[in-house]
């Protein structure tokens, strides 16, 4: 039992920072998931997104919203950011044959640590990522200074961890709206996608 309770949670980590043997299956398991693809391409729909735009993702894991983004649009910029190198590595190798080298770049960083030009970005997205942050009120400090006027962000969540139930993504939501809020950004609004048993919300900042 403490061997099967060890690779357990062993597993479950990989999917925080995804590395080795471990990490590509824990990428591999939440690519497959309907709901990470449901719920990542419902989400992307909410950036409005158009050709021309400087977009970042934070903590891209496999990779489903990258390619739903540039399957709908052809950014000036588009960079993924993870502290991961396996994702990193990865998501390099698959996404470069979708678009052009000049308009990807990657960055193995914490969001926390990254350093963000003022006003340099249009859209930026995340997905069950902002619940990790140590320090996400400095997060969104940090993100509104970076988006340019007009831009969007777009975060979803999907409560995963032992004994959810279908109020918790509510729960973050509405707490992750109020960082928003406080960080300065006028426009927060809630999504939420029926997912059974356990909803998907999605939380956009202008």
């Amino acid at each position: 039992m403490n061997i099967a309770s060890n690779l357990i949670r062993s597993l479950r980590r990989q999917f925080y920072r995804p590395s080795g043997v471990g990490g590509r299956l824990a990428n591999w398991i939440m690519a497959s998931r309907s709901s990470n693809r449901e719920r990542n391409l419902w989400a992307v729909q909410l950036l409005d997104l158009q050709d021309g735009l400087n977009i970042l993702e934070i903590g891209p894991g496999p990779g489903l919203a990258a390619r739903e983004i540039l399957g709908r649009c052809r950014p000036a910029s588009f960079e993924l950011l993870d502290h991961s190198q396996l994702v990193i590595d990865c998501l390099r190798r698959e996404l470069t044959a979708l678009t052009s080298a000049d308009q990807l770049s990657f960055r193995m960083e914490d969001i926390e640590q990254a350093t963000l030009l003022p006003q340099s970005l249009d859209r930026i997205y995340s997905s069950n990522v902002a619940q990790f942050w140590e320090n996400p009120e400095a997060v969104a400090k940090k993100l509104r200074r970076a988006l340019r006027p007009g831009g969007k962000i777009v975060t979803n969540y999907l409560a995963r961890h032992r004994g959810a139930t279908s109020g918790n993504s509510e729960v973050f939501a509405k707490a992750f709206a109020a960082i928003g809020r406080a960080a300065g950004f006028e426009h927060v609004q809630v999504h939420t996608l029926p997912l059974r048993p356990i909803p998907c919300a999605a939380i956009v900042f202008e």
